[in-house]
């Protein structure tokens, strides 16, 4: 069974240190795909990778609310106005583009919207070779910034100057291994792994690189496939990227999934540790999880409503979190009709179908489907 699946099973209860989450910030931002306008549909990776890397940069901002990649990417090929677009997901700001790359030469155009007031704050266009992607990506950054007016601490800056892979062609691979494994197939991940692979052969030790193999590594356990062996060579690799950077959070990250089962309270000691560092959505969800786990349900639904702010538009997602914040607080007829809507909308995932038996187990309708 899954480490989601299985962990849903265990209540654990401890006394562990928890990081307040930050309070929401008033500006607020959706950076939606860029558009692929290289001549291969295949380039398609890198418009997505570009435009999650940019949601990355942004993130680390305290005083930016930016929404996820997950709802973000909902928008990918809309014909919505921006304006109905920042309306849907609640924020004031929306950062547009598009990228085209052929061999090794991009091109780069990018706009800033204030979508409530709808008139363009910002526009830009950039060119160069792949060896500038970092370089346009922190301008990018830093001209959203300053249009906005923000205003940044030294921890900001540093943040915005970081560049985890420093080669333009390890980086080409990561992007391209972090797209298939977040496909969750064996084969997709297999061949993550082998382009990660290829970006250490370029690189040599590089922390981002060994934390992706080891989310590769977790996601085969995950499914399945080996459990014993991946997660093994999933801790292996977590080991190798902190041993490089101790506060890495992709590596943390890592390794709270890897004890959410085992040993919760240290898993939640890791989760804590990548909350301080970088409060993506998908930490906060399994941190929610967590929580709920180790019998700290207020602290689950203070983050609970914090992805929900992050990620608007992932209704499962959103079904499921109120089902599970219902159900751990003992109201079973509301959390059933939650957790059925999560079961509904996604039936395929076997986490929503195990709560959706709780739940009815828990209202004595263990009978029904």
């Amino acid at each position: 069974a899954s480490v989601v699946v299985a962990a849903t099973l265990a209540f654990v209860f401890g006394r562990p240190y928890f990081s307040k989450p930050a309070e929401k910030p008033i500006t607020s931002i959706a950076v939606l795909p860029f558009r692929n306008m290289s001549p291969d549909p295949e380039q398609e990776y890198f418009s997505d990778g570009l435009t999650e890397e940019i949601i990355t940069d942004l993130s680390h901002i305290n005083d930016l609310l930016v929404i996820s990649r997950s709802s973000a990417m909902t928008f990918k090929g809309t014909k919505k106005k921006i304006g109905e677009i920042v309306r849907e997901v609640n924020v004031h700001y929306a950062l547009e583009g598009s990228v085209r790359k052929a061999d090794n030469n991009i091109r780069i155009t990018a706009q800033l919207i204030d979508g409530i007031n709808d008139f363009h704050l910002w526009a830009e266009k950039y060119t160069g070779t792949l060896d500038d992607i970092f370089d346009i990506q922190e301008k990018v950054s830093a001209a959203i910034t300053r249009a906005l007016k923000i205003k940044l601490s030294q921890e900001d800056k540093n943040k915005l100057h970081e560049r985890s892979i420093d080669n333009a062609f390890a980086y080409d691979r990561y992007l391209r291994a972090y797209a298939e494994i977040l496909k969750w197939s064996k084969e997709s991940v297999g061949l993550g792994l082998k382009l990660l692979e290829e970006g250490i052969d370029i690189t040599g030790p590089n922390a981002i690189i060994y934390a992706g193999m080891a989310l590769a590594y977790f996601q085969l356990a995950n499914i399945g496939i080996a459990q014993e062996e991946n997660f093994r060579k999933s801790e292996e690799f977590v080991l190798k990227a902190l041993e490089i950077n101790s506060e890495l959070m992709e590596a943390h990250f890592v390794y709270g999934n890897i004890y959410m089962l085992s040993d919760p309270l240290k898993a939640i000691k890791h989760y804590n540790k990548a909350y301080r560092s970088k409060p993506s959505p998908e930490l906060i969800q399994w941190f929610s999880w967590c929580c709920f786990l180790v019998g700290k349900s207020d602290m689950a639904i203070s983050l609970s409503d914090q992805y929900l702010r992050l990620d608007p538009l992932n209704r499962p997602y959103h079904a499921a979190s109120k089902g599970l914040v219902q159900f751990m607080t003992g109201h079973f007829e509301r959390a059933l009709h939650h957790l059925s809507e999560a079961y509904n909308l996604s039936s395929e995932a076997s986490m929503w179908q195990l709560w959706k038996s709780l739940a009815l187990l828990y209202n004595d309708r263990i009978n029904e489907t």
